[in-house]
């Protein structure tokens, strides 16, 4: 990934504390670990598209791809 980001909890000891996380502004409503999990794939598999061979061989495909679609 290009960019990496760390978040840093002081430990406090609480009962009463309560966090809502967000995302883009959104609240995230899915359990918290398979949100990461989705975000971080995501996240390299856009990457890996995006390697200049990758987009080599899916534009090949597609080009091939359309020459043999029926219209």
């Amino acid at each position: 990934m290009k960019k990496s980001a760390c978040l840093n909890i002081p430990e406090i000891i609480s009962s009463n504390l309560q966090a809502v996380p967000k995302w883009k502004n959104q609240v995230i409503e899915s359990p918290l670990r398979s949100f990461i999990n989705i975000i971080t794939a995501t996240a390299y598999e856009t990457e890996w598209v995006n390697l200049s061979r990758i987009v080599e061989i899916v534009v090949l495909n597609q080009n091939i791809n359309s020459d043999t679609e029926p219209n």
